[in-house]
C-alpha cells in the first residue's frame, strides 16, 4: 500500500484534486438546483457561461480503469495523453472474466483494483469508441479511493449479461499481456 500511496501523492502533479472536486460539487448542486426548479434561468446562464469558458480545450476528468487500458496491459497505448495519478479502488463492485477482457458490474462488498488517470475530453471519445460505449460498457460516473481520499471518476461498466461469467473475486485482472482465451 505504500507504493499506492507514494503514486497518488506524487508532488511533481500540480492538479489540485480538492479544486476539481469542489468545482465538480458546485456544478453537482447546481444542477440538482435546476432539476428542483429552485434557479432561475436569469440566475443558472451567467454561471454556465462561466464553466464552459474554464473548461474548453484543457477540460479534463478522471477515469478509473481497471483491465485492458491499464499500464502494462495489451491497450494501455491508447491511454496517450492521460496522466497517471496513481492506484485506486472501487468499492462495491465485482470484477467479471469475459475472456480476453473483464468487466466492471455493482455488487454488495466486492472491490475492483485499477489506476486513476486524469483524462482530456478529447481523449474520451476514442475511449468510448474502444469500449463500445452505450452497448457492450457504459460509462458511469462512481467514486473511488485513492491515498485515502474519495474522488469522482469516470468508468466503463459492464453492460451485458453476467450470469455465466465468473467472478474475480481478488478484483485484480492479472492476466498476462496480450492473453486471448
Amino acid at each position: 500500500m505504500n507504493e499506492q500511496n507514494k503514486e497518488c501523492s506524487m508532488e511533481k502533479n500540480t492538479v489540485d484534486f480538492d479544486q476539481i472536486n469542489r468545482r465538480k460539487a458546485e456544478i453537482i448542486h447546481i444542477a440538482q438546483q435546476v432539476i428542483t426548479n429552485s434557479i432561475s434561468k436569469e440566475q443558472l446562464e451567467p454561471i454556465l457561461k462561466e464553466f464552459l469558458l474554464h473548461s474548453q480545450e484543457d477540460a479534463t476528468d478522471f477515469l478509473f480503469v481497471y483491465g485492458t487500458l491499464m499500464r502494462k496491459h495489451p491497450n494501455h497505448s491508447l491511454m496517450k495523453g492521460a496522466r497517471f495519478i496513481g492506484e485506486a479502488v472501487l468499492e462495491n463492485h465485482h470484477l467479471v472474466d469475459l475472456g480476453s477482457y473483464p468487466g466492471a458490474i455493482p455488487g454488495n462488498k466486492g472491490c475492483i483494483y485499477g489506476e486513476l488517470y486524469i483524462v482530456p475530453w478529447t481523449l474520451i471519445s476514442k475511449l468510448d469508441e474502444y469500449e463500445s460505449e452505450g452497448s457492450l460498457y457504459i460509462r458511469s460516473d462512481i467514486q473511488v479511493v485513492c491515498e485515502d481520499k474519495k474522488y469522482w471518476a469516470m468508468t466503463y461498466l459492464y453492460n451485458r449479461e453476467v450470469s455465466k461469467s465468473k467472478i474475480i473475486f481478488s478484483g485484480r485482472w492479472e492476466k498476462e499481456p496480450g492473453f486471448h482465451s
